[in-house]
């Protein structure tokens, strides 16, 4: 009798450490998951929100893991403007004879850009391993930068002359920032030579 006396109280703690333990997490609506680019994440388990907490312990940022038909309609909407390619226009490269032509499209958190340089001439390769692109948002804001590249390739014409030079590669960007982009702006080396 000795033995099932122990153990029914035995029970009778663990299920009394269980319930407070329970109860503790009800009450401890925020869960830690990660820190990320200096913020701390936290996912609120009532609101089912994402929040983003910088070093003066303030919130800066949710993301809401609950969002409506509608904000899930604008995501896919973007996405897939997002995916198709994009013909940034050109730029004239003032006081030389360049012109630069971007053309970008997004593809898992990537920025692919494509490059083109025209005309191709003897300075045309010195020239295009300097150039580097500025993504600005509409305020003016640099959101990404394309460093230069040394790997250019000769475009040619159907007789085989070349016209101009290209080159590709891709930067690290959020959905968010891609569609953020309203202008572009190259910046070169003056003296290339």
């Amino acid at each position: 009798m000795e033995k099932f006396s122990k153990g029914l109280i035995y029970i009778i703690i663990l299920f009394f450490v269980f319930t407070v333990i329970g109860c503790d997490q009800q009450n401890n609506r925020f869960v830690f998951v990660e820190t990320k680019d200096g913020l701390s994440v936290y996912l609120d388990g009532r609101s089912g929100r994402l929040i983003y907490i910088d070093e003066t312990n303030r919130i800066i940022d949710y993301v809401s893991l609950t969002p409506s038909s509608d904000v899930i309609s604008s995501i896919e909407s973007n996405k897939q403007q997002a995916l198709r390619i994009t013909s940034r226009g050109s730029r004239d490269i003032p006081g030389m004879e360049f012109t630069v032509r971007l053309s970008t499209r997004f593809y898992s958190n990537r920025l692919l850009y494509t490059l083109e340089l025209e005309p191709y001439n003897d300075r045309a390769t010195r020239f295009a391993n300097t150039i580097s692109i500025e993504l600005l948002d509409s305020s003016s804001f640099v959101i990404g930068t394309i460093n230069r590249s040394t790997n250019w390739v000769r475009s040619v014409d159907n007789s085989g002359n070349p016209t101009g030079l290209s080159t590709q590669g891709s930067i690290p960007i959020t959905l968010r920032n891609y569609l953020e982009i309203n202008r572009w702006g190259p910046l070169w080396q003056a003296d290339f030579r």
